[in-house]
C-alpha cells in the first residue's frame, strides 16, 4: 500500500515539474530538462573545487620545498 502512495507522490512531483517547465516558470534555455539555475550552480561549484584543488596542490608542493609555478 505504501508503494502506491509513494508512486502517486512521485508522479505528482514529475507532473508539476514538467508543467512548470512548459509554463516557463522554470527556465531551461538549452531544453535538456535541467533548470538553468542548477546548471549555473554546478559550474560555480566546479570552479570552486578546482580552485581549492590548486591551493592544496600548491600547499603540498610548498611542504615538500618545491618552488611556486
Amino acid at each position: 500500500m505504501i508503494w502506491i502512495i509513494t508512486l502517486i507522490i512521485v508522479l505528482l512531483v514529475l507532473v508539476g515539474y514538467f508543467l512548470f517547465l512548459h509554463l516557463e516558470k522554470i527556465k531551461d534555455r538549452d531544453k535538456d530538462l535541467i533548470p538553468d539555475g542548477i546548471e549555473e550552480a554546478a559550474k560555480e561549484i566546479s570552479k570552486r573545487i578546482d580552485a581549492v584543488a590548486e591551493e592544496i596542490s600548491e600547499a603540498i608542493d610548498a611542504a615538500k620545498g618545491k618552488e611556486k609555478k
